[in-house]
């Protein structure tokens, strides 16, 4: 019902960068709020959305997941994110390509609290690593690791790839 949503460790190949590839969806009245669709896994019947889930990791984190069966209101709540550094929505894909982001969650930060999607030094297995939210105040560790490079995805000007800046090597 949900896919675990984690991070390649190594040299993107054609299957890869097929995956990572996301369609961006400004959330109607809030013009500094996204929802990333799964290119690769949605369907023209039903799109498959990255969010949050309350399901926890561990005490501190979240588990980030794609919802693999049609939206409801609750998974559309949880898939709303808020771009930091982001300054002007008038073309929101455009204005994120090359920049570094981080994606802080709608539905679970507070005023006092950011709730970040980060990638930790977790693993899911050899080649990829976790990617949750951090539940509680971020530290500058955390901070580092919920850095993402936009990247453009050639051909598609609604979609983009999001590349963790803190454990990216030029090599990869």
């Amino acid at each position: 019902e949900r896919g675990y949503v984690c991070s390649w460790k190594g040299a993107a190949n054609e299957a890869v960068l097929s995956k990572s590839r996301f369609r961006v969806e400004v959330v109607p009245g809030h013009d500094d709020q996204i929802r990333l669709v799964s290119v690769h896994f949605s369907t023209a019947a039903r799109k498959e959305y990255l969010h949050v889930t309350s399901a926890d990791y561990n005490a501190q984190r979240r588990y980030i997941v794609s919802r693999r069966t049609a939206a409801s209101d609750g998974v559309l709540s949880k898939a709303r994110f808020q771009v930091e550094a982001v300054p002007s929505a008038a073309d929101l894909v455009q204005e994120m390509i090359g920049k570094s982001i981080r994606l802080g969650s709608v539905q679970f930060s507070t005023a006092d609290r950011k709730e970040y999607l980060y990638v930790p030094e977790i693993d899911h297995d050899a080649q990829r690593r976790r990617v949750l939210s951090w539940k509680e105040a971020a530290s500058e560790s955390v901070l580092s690791k919920a850095c993402f490079q936009v990247e453009a995805v050639p051909g598609h000007d609604d979609q983009i790839r999001l590349v963790s800046v803190h454990f990216s090597t030029a090599a990869r």
